[in-house]
């Protein structure tokens, strides 16, 4: 009696390569332009210049991927010391401008990153 096995790897080999190349940024990079919309949504206006500083810098190499949503230090460091707290000019609070943007652009990442190593696929 003769039992054989054999094993064509040739499509773990493709997957294999496909990984390493690591993933597409434009999926991360919708995902940063989405986070700074949120964000940017957030930012209450009293002269504009908190939420024309806005920026996103984006930088990918070598299989793997890094992105920033920014602002001016001056005022946006107020705003986010400032968190929830009430203020003159906006008594009702809200001013924490990476929530929800934060979560949710965190969550996108995670998603865009899910869906390139399951090629696609759900959860």
């Amino acid at each position: 009696m003769t039992v054989r096995f054999s094993c064509d790897a040739r499509e773990a080999v493709n997957e294999t390569d496909r990984l390493s190349r690591g993933p597409d940024p434009v999926q991360f990079e919708f995902a940063l332009a989405a986070g700074l919309a949120a964000v940017d949504a957030k930012v209450h206006e009293l002269t504009g210049r908190l939420k024309a500083s806005g920026h996103v810098t984006s930088e990918a190499s070598d299989g793997s991927w890094e992105g920033t949503i920014g602002y001016a230090r001056y005022p946006g460091i107020y705003e986010l010391a400032r968190g929830d707290t009430p203020t003159r000019n906006h008594p009702e609070g809200g001013h924490f401008l990476f929530d929800p943007g934060g979560p949710e652009y965190a969550e996108r990442v995670k998603r865009a990153l899910v869906a390139f190593v399951t090629g696609g696929e759900e959860e």
